[in-house]
């Protein structure tokens, strides 16, 4: 009789790399993505990562939602997933650069998984948050520690709340932004198996489904400077682990989308980039400042924490109804998501420019800095675009044959210039699609 299976555990879990002949090759990447459901491709060497970590701690010292002259090492976040749920984690320069660079070396790579996937001919990527956690400090002595999270699969739902049409593809992934090594704990292959049902997070509760992932677990190596992406629906899991002493670990956190589809995954997205808002996640959720266990188990820890974080604006009085601290008032952040544009006083009397480029910065006559520009430069049409369904490839390029968005024959060699989402054969079927809709879908630009 056969032996059992081995499970394995987070310890002693098989490393998984990146074939080293397909290190560079756009069609290898993407067909390892498509096969094993998840990818690295470098995007920073030594040097490039260093030089973000720099400008990401300048962004931390002085980020307009904090108090001043907070040490490196303080603790941004009170949950132990560490990812910073305020306007500047999301909309801070140097985070948008890179996104941009990551959209840049991902989009080569997604335009040869959809060869494989179903033929989509748009991509978009999501806005995410940036994760600072630290290991222990001689101010901290417990460090943060990832919160451990059981076999499950994320689940993106549009706007509604509802899954995410079967034809889309959906990925999730990180930038490593470390001089070191970091892993997704995962069961390759198993992206294939099972579709997402649509609530943000779906956990993997039967025992013989998991002991089967766990037989297939693997520590997918994502080296430094290195851009992760996987299937969300692939199974995966996370361990509690604190950094290393006197160290912060650093991630930014992005993802993708392979669609058919020429409308933002969410109306408002324009309206939230511009007004630079807490973004809502894929997950439908938009993330808290604080966890409900932080109030319930700390919020002594939680007021201590916030006074000592938090600009005054950012604060609130919240009184403790239930047990033994019932009656007692707490400092505690402010409810619901952020906008930069609710707080004046965070935009105005800016000290430092954040934009690499000071064309970019709206001043006044006085030279003055004029409103949140100071802190970030305004997004633009071409930005925003990164995050709205657009092209794979252009049309009349090399590669697979463009859909006509009007006739469906397969050979288009047209484009809307004004969304860059359109497709057609020729002027007629352009024409034909203008009146039947498009001058009102088209993203940006309302006239032919």
């Amino acid at each position: 009789m056969a032996a059992p299976a081995r499970e394995y555990t987070e310890a002693d879990a098989p490393r998984a790399v990146v074939p080293a002949d397909i290190v560079g090759v756009t069609d290898g990447l993407g067909g390892h993505l498509f096969s094993q459901g998840w990818v690295t491709i470098p995007l920073l060497d030594a040097s490039g990562i260093s030089n973000a970590r720099d400008q990401i701690s300048d962004v931390l010292a002085r980020a307009p939602e904090f108090v001043d002259d907070l040490p490196p090492s303080h603790r941004f976040s009170m949950t132990g997933f560490a990812a910073l749920a305020y306007p500047s984690s999301f909309h801070n320069y140097i985070v948008r650069i890179l996104r941009k660079d990551a959209a840049a070396a991902a989009k080569p790579v997604l335009r040869a998984l959809a060869d494989r996937t179903g033929k989509q001919t748009h991509m978009d990527q999501y806005v995410d948050r940036l994760m600072v956690r630290q290991g222990k400090w001689p101010n901290d002595t417990s460090g943060q520690a990832a919160t451990a999270e059981a076999w499950h699969r994320d689940e993106s739902v549009d706007e509604q709340g509802a899954a995410m049409p079967d034809d889309d593809v959906i990925l999730g992934g990180w930038l490593n932004l470390n001089a070191t090594e970091e892993f997704l704990l995962c069961s390759p292959t198993t992206h294939f198996t099972d579709r997402n049902q649509g609530g943000g997070f779906g956990p993997i509760k039967d025992d013989a489904e998991r002991r089967r992932m766990a037989q297939k677990l693997r520590r997918v190596v994502v080296p430094p400077g290195n851009l992760l992406m996987f299937f969300e629906n692939t199974a995966h899991m996370v361990a509690s682990r604190t950094p290393p002493a006197g160290t912060t670990q650093l991630r930014l956190f992005t993802g993708f989308r392979l669609t058919n589809s020429h409308t933002p995954i969410y109306t408002f997205l324009e309206r939230t980039l511009r007004e630079m808002d807490v973004m809502r996640l894929k997950s439908g959720q938009t993330p808290p400042s604080y966890s409900r266990l932080n109030w319930v188990n700390g919020p002594v820890s939680l007021d201590r924490w916030t006074k000592a974080t938090l600009r005054p604006e950012l604060r609130e009085q919240r009184k403790m109804l239930t047990g033994t601290r019932a009656g007692t008032t707490y400092t505690i952040p402010v409810g619901g998501p952020m906008s930069l544009q609710q707080f004046p006083s965070l935009r105005q009397g800016a000290t430092a420019v954040y934009a690499p480029n000071p064309n970019l910065i709206d001043v006044n006559d006085q030279g003055e800095l004029n409103e949140f520009d100071a802190y970030y430069p305004p997004y633009d049409d071409e930005e925003i675009r990164l995050y709205t369904p657009h092209p794979l490839q252009q049309a009349g390029g090399v590669g697979r044959p463009v859909a006509c968005d009007t006739c469906g024959q397969r050979d288009a060699l047209m484009y809307c210039e004004g969304c860059e989402g359109a497709y057609y054969c020729n002027v007629a079927c352009q024409t034909k699609d203008w009146i039947a809709g498009h001058q009102i879908t088209c993203f940006r630009f309302p006239t032919l």
